[in-house]
């Protein structure tokens, strides 16, 4: 990951790779602070709003989260990382509608992207396999075993934290029961 030279804290501590590493080690309080003095280093800094929007994905505070990605977007137009963070958040909050439209636009910007096919593919594999949930969760094991390798291999890598963290903390919302909007639609 190339640091973002108008980003102190992120160029000098490599605060993405810090984050992602508390939030793949379930320390989420640790990584929302990490993430928080980044933007209050930089207020006007998108890169700081994009680490915290992450670090509160992955403590599961999906409405401030939403925020925080939100006011990233304002600050600086935002390329398919931030995209895929929203659509995590929407799909955490049960909107499976609108994280479909989300990662379908990133597949427009670039069909080829990997981690926006895994996730929709997630996303949609209980509606196309017509399962029913059960307390196992059996459907999403293989998805989110997907989502935990590209995590892992982003993050030994050492590129595109951002993505790294999302497809983790899908992988857990796969595992630990899915989308809470994925169980009205199953009954």
């Amino acid at each position: 990951m190339t640091p973002d030279p108008d980003d102190p804290i992120g160029a000098d501590d490599d605060a993405d790779t810090r984050c992602a590493g508390l939030t793949t080690a379930g320390r989420h309080d640790d990584a929302v602070h990490l993430a928080g003095q980044t933007v209050r280093a930089a207020p006007r800094r998108a890169a700081g709003y994009d680490r915290l929007a992450r670090a509160l994905l992955g403590a599961g505070r999906f409405a401030e989260a939403e925020e925080a990605v939100r006011t990233a977007a304002l600050l600086a137009p935002g390329g398919p990382e931030r995209l895929l963070t929203l659509a995590a958040v929407q799909a955490g909050q049960g909107r499976r509608d609108q994280a479909r439209r989300t990662l379908l636009a990133v597949l427009e910007q670039d069909p080829r992207h990997g981690v926006a096919a895994q996730q929709l593919a997630g996303l949609e594999a209980p509606v196309r396999r017509g399962a029913r949930r059960s307390s196992g969760n059996r459907a999403m094991v293989v998805p989110a075993l997907v989502m935990v390798l590209i995590g892992t291999v982003l993050l030994l890598l050492r590129q595109a934290a951002a993505a790294a963290v999302t497809c983790l903390v899908l992988a857990a919302v796969l595992l630990l029961g899915g989308f809470p909007g994925n169980r009205s639609e199953q009954r």
